[in-house]
């Protein structure tokens, strides 16, 4: 279920030396990742959480640059909005991009979209500023 403090949204913080030395698993539906933290607490069993193919390669190639734009703890998270009833609503990725789970958003808390519009307008911030101060 979601987090206490933010009950609607899960926070996974991704573990990237595992993933380096241990390849995602591809499913049929999506990508397994190994989950350092949930919610900020350590995981310690492997839950299996599918993310999407897609923007996991694109997280993990730009992994680099962006946890020097944005920090690594920033580029290694992935956070997960869910409806009032624990259902997935929305997947925000550290690249600012998004998955959609849902079109039904009549049971939303009225929190998720500014939240959502609030760090990707951050994450836009501090990788434009990056980019100005190392250009190529």
């Amino acid at each position: 279920m979601a987090n206490e403090d933010t009950p609607f949204k899960n926070t996974y913080v991704i573990d990237m030396g595992k993933l380096l030395t241990h390849p995602f698993n591809f499913m049929p539906n999506g990508t397994i990742l190994p989950i350092e933290t949930k919610n900020g607490e350590h995981v310690t069993d492997e839950v299996p959480k599918l993310f999407s193919e897609r923007l996991v390669k694109k997280m993990i190639n730009e992994y680099p640059d962006l946890s020097d734009s944005i920090g690594s703890l920033t580029a290694r998270t992935i956070i997960e909005y869910m409806d009032v009833n624990g259902q997935p609503v929305l997947t925000l990725y550290p690249t600012n991009d998004t998955e959609l789970h849902t079109n039904d958003w009549t049971h939303i808390d009225g929190r998720v979209l500014p939240e959502i519009q609030s760090i990707i307008a951050q994450r836009q911030k501090l990788v434009s500023r990056y980019k100005l101060s190392h250009p190529k």
